[in-house]
């Protein structure tokens, strides 16, 4: 089990049991809490999952390199705007993009006239020597031990060095809801608000330059909330002054988890009432796992058109590819998918086996 990343406290609340079944075999576990840091007020997921676990899961099942293009030109646009933040830095400056995905960052500085730029990402060698200025887009919170990689990010940096990190803004959970639970996935591990966030540097040696709420659109229609704060490299401080927003953030917490728990046991008796049709849950996400958690019923069919996870299994049910049925094979059947996805997944339906199918989206 874990301690918070912000200020290392043992000290935690129970908030929520986030549990999921996940397929086997697979590299994470799926019993996960979400709890509370009671000294800073830090929210994360605390499970048993180890640097290990996470190394071997993003390294043969991220999906996140893989964007479709419309996806792709949301991106371009959000890293075009964070680049703002590199308005007056020298063009000759040494920067690192830590966790560069696909590489739109550097490509757009480049764009830009930037001369020296580097990219890391999991798998790659350890960047060396020092920067001027180090960003991280959407990776903190993912990162097990967030508070040791800011340390080796810190070590990175040249004095008066500059660090930029952006993550999800855990207090608009709600006002950007896309799904109950779904930002408490088995990925997205640290839950930070602008006030946790630069507790995280202000406690590693960070003055703070700049700190903004913003809303970025990850996929048509679909916007995560986010931080940005950019800190500069200084000295240690023995007792640098904090943040306090641990009954903020609790409370909005809370009230995400209740609206989730609404709109999940709705999804759940809907699927639990059909009792006249056999249940195909298709698309194997946090949502699939989690209804595969709490579900009564075992005729119940998996399917997935990430072909990594084809002949797993979830409760003793084999997860298939979306071709192994034809139209007859599939009329018994009544369709879950994810409302996130359902608008792609049912088009896929159709087109594959017409419109005969009974579809729900959850």
């Amino acid at each position: 089990m874990r301690s918070c990343i912000v200020c290392n406290s043992s000290k935690k609340e129970f908030i929520f049991d986030s549990t999921v079944t996940v397929p086997e075999p697979y590299p994470l576990l799926g019993k996960q809490h979400i709890v509370q840091c009671q000294d800073c007020g830090f929210v994360y997921g605390d499970s048993d999952n180890t640097l290990n676990s996470y190394k071997e899961y993003y390294s043969t099942l991220n999906k996140h390199k893989k964007r479709a293009d419309d996806s792709k030109k949301l991106d371009e646009s959000y890293f075009w705007r964070v680049s703002k933040f590199f308005d007056g830095l020298d063009k000759n400056a040494r920067i690192l993009d830590f966790g560069s995905g696909d590489l739109l960052m550097s490509n757009i500085l480049s764009a830009k006239g930037f001369t020296n730029i580097e990219t890391y990402d999991i798998g790659a060698h350890k960047p060396k020597g020092k920067f001027d200025f180090i960003l991280s887009t959407h990776v903190f919170e993912h990162i097990l031990d967030a508070d040791k990689v800011v340390q080796e990010i810190r070590d990175l940096l040249s004095e008066g060095g500059r660090l930029l990190i952006a993550v999800p803004d855990s207090t608009r959970y709600n006002d950007c809801y896309y799904g109950p639970f779904n930002a408490f996935d088995l990925e997205h591990i640290n839950h930070f608000t602008l006030a946790s966030l630069k507790n995280l540097l202000l406690l590693n040696g960070f003055s703070i330059k700049d700190g903004v709420e913003n809303t970025r659109e990850v996929r048509p229609n679909l916007f995560y909330p986010e931080v940005i704060v950019l800190g500069e490299k200084v000295g240690l401080l023995p007792q640098p002054e904090l943040e306090n927003d641990k009954d903020i953030i609790k409370d909005k917490i809370r009230k995400y988890i209740e609206r989730s728990s609404d709109e999940f046991s709705s999804g759940l008796i809907k699927i639990n009432s059909r009792n006249d049709k056999k249940i195909c849950i298709w698309g194997l996400g946090i949502w699939a796992m989690r209804i595969a958690n709490n579900i009564k019923t075992n005729n119940i069919k998996f399917f997935d058109a990430d072909s990594r996870l084809w002949g797993k299994q979830v409760n003793g049910s084999v997860i298939f590819s979306p071709s192994v049925f034809n139209d007859n094979e599939l009329e018994d059947y009544l369709v879950f998918v994810a409302a996130v996805n359902s608008g792609d997944i049912v088009k896929m339906i159709n087109e594959s086996f017409g419109d005969s199918l009974e579809t729900v989206a959850l």
